[in-house]
């Protein structure tokens, strides 16, 4: 009888290691996860713990009533501590974990202002370095990947760019700028049908982003397509009425279509708008 006992105690055993690893796991994934996700893993952690420490508790009572449950009071305690270590360590993997996320998050920000304090100063190459180790610390960093592609770009390096905002897409498939920015730099490699799929994406994802409609002018214009090009950007004035850039290059498409009196009046407005003709 007592080997049947002590059999039992030690199949009762089973789950209490079961829930425990449970808890270890929960715990340290959700605590990698950060905010919300660490709080539920102390959560987990501490009804588990709850649970087992009032089985145990009740398993004393209960031996306390019969003779010959040795067993069973080892069995039970074991459920008290077990209970009380997954609540320990859920307590402090929401502690302890959440630090280390709170630094790279820091540095994080602080290479990519870096960064954009460097496109500002023209300094492309200190702009790149931050940028590069913002994305070493956090290789999902958009900011990091579309700041550096900007400095690629700005030294005409546009292969590596577009390898940037490929990344960035891939991250973020509905990430407009981006694909404005790479078609952009398609036009500057003369690849002017991949620029025309980045500007269409662009008006698929928006129907009111003038930028769109003004990059599919341009691809028609260096195709030599005025006409269609001047549709484009007229739809593009159309949806923003500020937009200098494309009253200038409207301008120059009804220049090359011989309307010279149409060309000089978009040069007019684009130049009250501000438009730089030395650019």
């Amino acid at each position: 009888m007592l080997r049947l006992k002590g059999m039992l105690a030690l199949i009762l055993l089973v789950p209490v290691f079961g829930a425990f690893v449970l808890s270890i796991s929960v715990a340290s994934i959700c605590g990698k996860k950060g905010g919300i996700m660490r709080i539920l893993g102390m959560l987990v952690s501490l009804i588990l713990a709850a649970i087992f420490i009032v089985i145990g508790y009740l398993g004393i009572g209960s031996t306390g009533e019969q003779s010959g449950t040795i067993y069973y009071m080892v069995v039970a305690w074991i459920y008290i501590i077990v209970g009380a270590a997954m609540a320990l360590f859920g307590i402090l993997t929401s502690l302890v974990t959440p630090k280390v996320d709170v630094v790279h998050s820091s540095n994080e920000r602080k290479y990519v202002l870096k960064g954009n304090v460097c496109i500002e100063r023209s300094s492309w190459d200190e702009a790149i370095s931050n940028f590069t180790k913002a994305i070493e610390l956090n290789a999902k960093n958009t900011d990091g990947y579309v700041g550096r592609a900007t400095a690629f770009s700005a030294k005409r390096e546009y292969d590596r760019a577009i390898i940037d905002y490929n990344r960035v897409i891939e991250l973020s498939p509905k990430y407009i700028d981006v694909y404005y920015r790479r078609g952009m730099a398609h036009i500057q490699k003369g690849d002017y049908d991949k620029a025309m799929d980045d500007f269409n994406c662009m008006t698929e994802l928006s129907s009111i982003d003038a930028r769109g409609f003004g990059g599919r002018g341009t691809c028609y214009a260096h195709k030599s397509e005025y006409d269609r090009a001047v549709i484009e950007y007229t739809k593009a004035i159309e949806l923003y009425p500020h937009y200098s850039d494309a009253y200038s290059w409207r301008g120059d498409a009804y220049q090359k279509l011989g309307n010279n009196d149409k060309a000089e009046s978009d040069y007019a407005k684009a130049k009250e708008l501000g438009y730089n003709f030395t650019q």
